[in-house]
């Protein structure tokens, strides 16, 4: 995971730290896997084999939870930043007219018209 994060970090400090837990994350596994070849192996002792096997996978769990020293959301986005809240404007208020003159209505009769 910390190849992916070093490969798509926008910050320097993230990508050379996650290069460097990447690094260290193959080498625990390396010798976690050279424990594994040896478990069966009584010259070492079981028990100490499994003490260092359970050593190096704590380790492995510490390099997998490495936080980012930057945030991983984009600084320079518009909508992290506070704006002005939006004011509405003030209502307009429109008075009904007063006593509309009444128009006179013609009714013209299709047959009358011709």
């Amino acid at each position: 995971m910390s190849r992916l994060r070093a490969t798509l970090s926008n910050s320097p400090l993230d990508r050379s730290i996650q290069t460097q837990v990447a690094a260290a994350e193959r080498a625990l596994r390396s010798a976690l896997q050279a424990c594994m070849n040896v478990r069966n192996d009584d010259t070492y002792g079981r028990a100490n084999v499994a003490r260092v096997r359970r050593d190096l996978q704590r380790a492995l769990g510490a390099t997998q939870s490495v936080r980012r020293a930057s945030p991983s959301f984009d600084m320079g986005d518009k909508d992290l930043h506070p704006t002005e809240p939006y004011e509405r404007p003030e209502e307009v208020v429109v008075e009904p007219e007063e006593e509309a003159e009444e128009a006179e209505v013609v009714v013209v009769d299709a047959e009358d018209a011709s």
